[in-house]
Parts: structure tokens; C-alpha cells; sequence
């Protein structure tokens, strides 16, 4: 799969999230001789995500605990902090800094990552109305919340994200109601008798859902916020956090007039439409043979695997992208999991019933297993991910039966 670069040569990574570091290790990785840059637009080093909705919230830890790998993994790697990219020069393959800089290169990798969906009628500009991306955002949001006991906190969006904000929300003692434009909570995570158990177990933590509902407006007064809706009274808010996905951070790409359509769109060695200029993560637009379109996915995991292949074929070497993806989030004492694309899988086939509230649901294409969500399963669903890879056949009665041990059916032909 992997081939040593036979020639030094000078690599680029625009972004140091998750893509942007896996690629720059894979892009030295390949060749001792690469010269590997990675220009952060952050100040710090980089860090993982995933926590600042968790346990930043909720443990008060700071977000520098969780670098994304060490810092000696970055001592052979020209990391540069505060650069922000102006432009790309395609012809003369040269990126332009805000400084003034210009730096060359032979290969490009974008791993620019996305900012969240600004709600029109919830700008920035409002005090006390909060999005969460980055290690700011979540310390400014921990502070809000540190005095929100007993107050009314709303949350827009009840996806992953949005519901680990209301579980820390919960947690700290506010009073939290959560607004959905649509009839379910994480419509993409699962079914809905998945999202009706996940649903009831923030209920129980006192949390009250308007489902159906979009703002329409929002006034502040008295330092409040008051929230207008397509659907019912108005509701008074004294925090309020948006979480309505992301926007692929894909400007400087449209701008050298690479292909873009939404994302960045990248074949499966994540090339872009110029073969020097590669993608990865929550910017590339992408497809692979577990898909039947092209698609983006937010996905720490992927971000990951992806920016290790865009970054391993800047270096001069040969992979390809066609990983299974996984994905989880923390909420209350829940542990939710998933495993897999869920293209062409509309329903789940099974449904694995396990002790103490745990289960599976299982998704199918072709008799093989494609997909798996899990609700505090997390050995079985690893289980979940070596049968997806490996294509096995499998019987939907197995999968539902928690008598038949998913091990065994790794050994079927």
C-alpha cells in the first residue's frame, strides 16, 4: 500500500485539527527527508475536539489536556501558529500568509475544517448566545454555564453535539429546553425508537424538548433572550448555545478555483481536482466504495484516517481512503456509539435487546452488515466493526439474538 518517496519534498498543511496533524505525521512518515509544514490559524498547539463538549463542560479541565498527540510528535514538523492563509498560487505553487510570507511547495494539503452554522436571528453579536467549535468557545460557554443553576438555558439543535451541551447544561443545574427543527433528536445517529430512548433519558434529567420548532426571531430584554418560534409561545432564555452543524471552511479552495461542491471534492487518494492539492476531513467532499455518493463527513475518527491518507500521498506515497468510520458521544451515564456508513440502510434489521437499558441496532445492505449504533455497547460494537470490514454474511436472528456471541460470527463464511 505504502511506497518510501524517492525525492525530498516540501509539504504544506493548511489547518491543525485532527487531518491537518495526522497528515503531517504521515507526511514525514514517508520520507525522513520531506520537509513538512503545518500552519495553524489557532495559537496554541493543536487539541482534540471531542472533549470540549464533554468533559471541558463538564469536569472543568482545560482544553490543553488533550493535545491531539504529543508534542514531541511534533518536533520534526515546522508547526507555525497564527498563520492564516490568503492565498494560493497554483501556477507558481506558492501560499500566501496574512504576514506577508510566501511559502513553496510540491505538494498541498487542506485540512481547513469548518465553523458552525450561524443562526441569522442568533448572531454572535448577542450577548450570552454561544456556538462551540474551538478551545475559546468552550471556555467562554463553561464560564456562562458556571452560573446558570436554576436558569433557563435553551439549546437549538438536538444532534450529538447539542445533546452533550444539554447533558452538561443539566448537569450544572440549569433548566434546559431544547429546540428541534425536526421530529426527532439525531436522526442520523439511529432509529427512532433509538432516538425516543435517548430522548427519554434527557426527560428524566428534567430537560424538555420542542420538536417540530425554528426561531423566527430573538429580542433581549432585561438581559434575557427571548426566542420566537414558528411553533407555540415565545421562549425566555438567560443562555442560549447553537448547534446546527458546520460550514466546510472551504473559501481559499473556491478562490484557486478548485472543485468544490459544498466541500472540497477529492477522488479516494484525496487529490483535489489539482493533483499537488489534496483534502481531508470536515472540508473534503468524498466517496468511497461503502457509499453511494459523495458526501462530507464530522467525524473525529475519519478526520483522522483521511488525513493520514491525504497526507501520506503529499509525501509521494500510494493509499487510498475507503475506512469504516466510528463515531461516540458521552451523555449523562449513557455511552453512545456507532460503526459504518448508513447509505442504502433505511431501517434497522435487528435489534439487539442486553441488560441494564444496553443495546444494538444493526443495518444491512447485500446481507452484510453495513452499520451499527449502540447505546452503552461498546465491546460488541467493536465486534460491529470487524464484521462490517470484513463483508461477512450475516443472519439478522444472529445479530438480534444476545445468546449468539457477535465473535462467533466472525468465524462465518
Amino acid at each position: 500500500m505504502f511506497v518510501a518517496a524517492m525525492t525530498k519534498r516540501r509539504i504544506l498543511v493548511i489547518g491543525s485539527g485532527p487531518a491537518g496533524v495526522s497528515a503531517s505525521i504521515a507526511a514525514r512518515r514517508v520520507s525522513t527527508d520531506n520537509e513538512v509544514t503545518l500552519l495553524a490559524a489557532e495559537t496554541s498547539l493543536p487539541f482534540e475536539k471531542p472533549p470540549l463538549s464533554k468533559e471541558v463542560l463538564t469536569k472543568g479541565i482545560d482544553p490543553s489536556a488533550y493535545p491531539i498527540v504529543p508534542s514531541n510528535m511534533l518536533a520534526e514538523i515546522d508547526f507555525r501558529t497564527d498563520s492564516h492563509v490568503v492565498e494560493i498560487d497554483r501556477v507558481a505553487q506558492l501560499v500566501s500568509l496574512s504576514n506577508g510570507q510566501r511559502l513553496s511547495y510540491d505538494a498541498l494539503v487542506l485540512a481547513t475544517g469548518g465553523t458552525p452554522r450561524i443562526l441569522p436571528e442568533l448572531p454572535l453579536s448577542i450577548p450570552n448566545v454561544f456556538y462551540l467549535r474551538n478551545s475559546a468557545d468552550a471556555l467562554a460557554l463553561r464560564k456562562g454555564l458556571s452560573d446558570m443553576a436554576g436558569k433557563q438555558v435553551c439549546i437549538i439543535g438536538a444532534g450529538l453535539i447539542g445533546l452533550e451541551v444539554v447533558a452538561a447544561a443539566t448537569l450544572i443545574g440549569a433548566d434546559v429546553t431544547v429546540i428541534e427543527a425536526g421530529a426527532t433528536a439525531i436522526p442520523r445517529f439511529g432509529s427512532d425508537e433509538m432516538a425516543r430512548r435517548i430522548t427519554a433519558r434527557h426527560e428524566q434529567a428534567g430537560v424538555r424538548f420542542k420538536w417540530n420548532t425554528m426561531v423566527t426571531d430573538a429580542q433581549t430584554t432585561d438581559g434575557a433572550i427571548m426566542l420566537h418560534v414558528n411553533n407555540g409561545q415565545p421562549i425566555l432564555a438567560d443562555l442560549v448555545v447553537v448547534g446546527i452543524g458546520i460550514q466546510p471552511n472551504s473559501e481559499i479552495a473556491k478562490a484557486s478555483d478548485l472543485a468544490v461542491d459544498g466541500g472540497i471534492l477529492v477522488n479516494d487518494q484525496c487529490q483535489t481536482s489539482d493533483p499537488k492539492i489534496f483534502a481531508a476531513g470536515d472540508v473534503a467532499k468524498f466517496q468511497t466504495t461503502w457509499m453511494e455518493s459523495p458526501a462530507m463527513l464530522e467525524n473525529w475518527r475519519h478526520a483522522l484516517d483521511q488525513g493520514e491518507v491525504a497526507g501520506t500521498n503529499a509525501g509521494g506515497s500510494n493509499a487510498s481512503y475507503d475506512a469504516v468510520p466510528s463515531f461516540w458521544s458521552d451523555q449523562y451515564d449513557l455511552k453512545l456509539q456507532g460503526v459504518g456508513w448508513s447509505d442504502g440502510c433505511s431501517s434497522p434489521v435487528a435489534l439487539r435487546e442486553l441488560e441494564h437499558g444496553r443495546m444494538i441496532e444493526f443495518y444491512m445492505n447485500n446481507d452484510c452488515l453495513r452499520y451499527a449504533v449502540s447505546i452503552d455497547a461498546g465491546r460488541d460494537l467493536a465486534i460491529a466493526k470487524r464484521l462490517i470490514e470484513r463483508k461477512i454474511k450475516v443472519d439478522p436472528s444472529d445479530l438480534a439474538d444476545p445468546e449468539v456471541k457477535l465473535a462467533t460470527l466472525l468465524r462465518s463464511t
